[in-house]
């Protein structure tokens, strides 16, 4: 009954009174996804473990836990993470998470906060992994590691 798109996504056809009506269900794009919220002092993660269950993990932000975050989320098989960019918090958990092996998109918090909801940090990761498991993230440019090493002694000069 329902017809595939290039993309996976499956356009199911309803007849109703007045004619027909499309329902639009989005495929996973990305399945072994997370999502994360970053501040601070913590962090929070939303993934879906290896049982199918969801995980909500709030993490702080010092180089050991986020090493040990990034070894917990290679063993759930996680692939690829899109996190918030806010302010520069992002930068050591890119590099630790990228060093690690996991496709890592930085997004604008622009494009995904235009939603009417209350916004807790725990809601914003679980927000971003259903985003980002469907593909509806874009992500933010960022430069090579040589090119923001030399940015950032020049802002310093």
């Amino acid at each position: 009954m329902g017809k595939e798109t290039k993309k996976g996504n499956v356009v199911n056809q309803k007849p109703t009174a007045k004619g027909k009506q499309f329902e639009l269900k989005l495929g996973v794009i990305h399945p072994h996804s997370a999502g994360m919220d970053i501040g601070a002092k913590s962090i929070f993660v939303s993934y879906q473990g290896t049982d199918g269950v969801q995980v909500l993990k709030e993490v702080q932000a010092f180089t050991a836990d986020l090493r040990i975050l990034s070894s917990e989320l290679l063993l759930a098989g996680v692939t690829h993470l899109a996190m918030e960019a806010t302010g520069v918090y992002w930068m050591s958990v890119f590099e630790i998470l990228t060093d690690a092996g996991i496709h890592v998109s930085v997004v604008n918090p622009r494009h995904y906060k235009n939603v009417e909801a209350e916004k807790t940090d725990v809601k914003d990761c679980q927000w971003l992994h259903q985003l980002h498991a469907h593909g509806l993230m874009r992500n933010s440019f960022i430069a090579q590691e040589l090119s923001r090493e030399l940015r950032s002694y020049i802002h310093e000069r």
